[in-house]
């Protein structure tokens, strides 16, 4: 900010810059509320990323309307008029076509014989997902198949087509709120550039150990873009009890078949055809259970 000398300053009151907005509301209107103190303005001017790029400026004293740098003279609507007063009708600047490299710092600057008032708001034009987030738990109590040696609980989450690069948050709690930390974590970004602009698809997945969770827990991925207010969130509860019954049970059928085949090795073949056609019908009763 920068004044001549003398007691009447020009002063800009406000400066309506929004400071993040969605590509999809198509416009945005960027006004400049000055008080010129009696003086008369020479200048209203806004610049985009400094005082150099200088994209529109209106000289009220001139008594023409306004003009626009050429590379948005396509996006820039020169007929908006924020007043019917002759002296800042044309002070606000009115974007249309909205799409990310338009984010910056926004300038406004007006100037009269004698003094001048620059003010400054930084604008995020963001791209949201696509689509809602994609969030899935798995538990693997098998060490079979298990690529580790313990049992864990995997929750993944992921979106696609946002701008700028998102942040991509999991977190496990419990009743009370209390949030608990992941064992391990693996997080991924890849850049879309098959569109107008570039995008970026974020997933992440966290591991938990399954002897740290309670029987039953929230499980919550939330993905947020800094210096917005955008931020999309889904929780879900989980209950691991069943669960366990259904493998207890499966663990006690192979108990069974393993001791009775220890126990007894020179049975028939007849009678060991028999005690499989009885274990398959439990297995198909164990696995009508797990579905319902």
């Amino acid at each position: 900010m920068s004044f001549f000398s003398g007691s009447a300053k020009i002063t800009i009151k406000h400066l309506d810059v929004p400071a993040s907005i969605s590509v999809h509301e198509n416009e945005v209107v960027l006004d400049c509320d000055f008080d010129p103190q009696g003086e008369n303005v020479d200048s209203i001017k806004w610049f985009f990323n400094g005082t150099t790029d200088l994209i529109y400026q209106w000289l009220p004293t001139e008594k023409t309307g306004p003009q626009v740098a050429n590379r948005l003279k396509d996006r820039i609507d020169l007929n908006y008029a924020v007043s019917d007063d002759s002296k800042t009708k044309y002070r606000a600047m009115h974007i249309k076509k909205l799409s990310p490299d338009l984010s910056g710092n926004y300038s406004c600057k007006v100037s009269g014989p004698r003094s001048e008032d620059v003010k400054t708001k930084r604008m995020i034009i963001y791209d949201p997902a696509d689509s809602q987030l994609e969030l899935n738990i798995t538990e693997d109590f098998d060490p079979d198949v298990n690529v580790t040696d313990d049992e864990m609980v995997a929750i993944s989450c992921s979106a696609q087509g946002i701008y700028p690069e998102p942040d991509l948050r999991i977190f496990i709690s419990v009743n009370n709120g209390t949030a608990i930390e992941a064992d391990d974590e693996d997080e991924d970004s890849d850049v879309d550039n098959s569109g107008v602009y570039d995008v970026y698809d974020v997933s992440s997945t966290v591991l938990y150990d399954i002897d740290k969770l309670p029987g039953s827990f929230d499980y919550t991925c939330e993905l947020s873009i800094p210096g917005t207010d955008y931020v999309l969130r889904e929780t879900r509860k989980y209950n691991r009890g069943n669960y366990r019954v259904v493998l207890a049970s499966k663990d006690m059928q192979h108990l069974k078949q393993q001791s009775f085949l220890y126990l007894y090795p020179r049975l028939s073949l007849a009678y060991c055809a028999l005690f499989r056609g009885w274990g398959s019908k439990v297995r198909r009763q164990q696995r009508i259970f797990e579905l319902a």
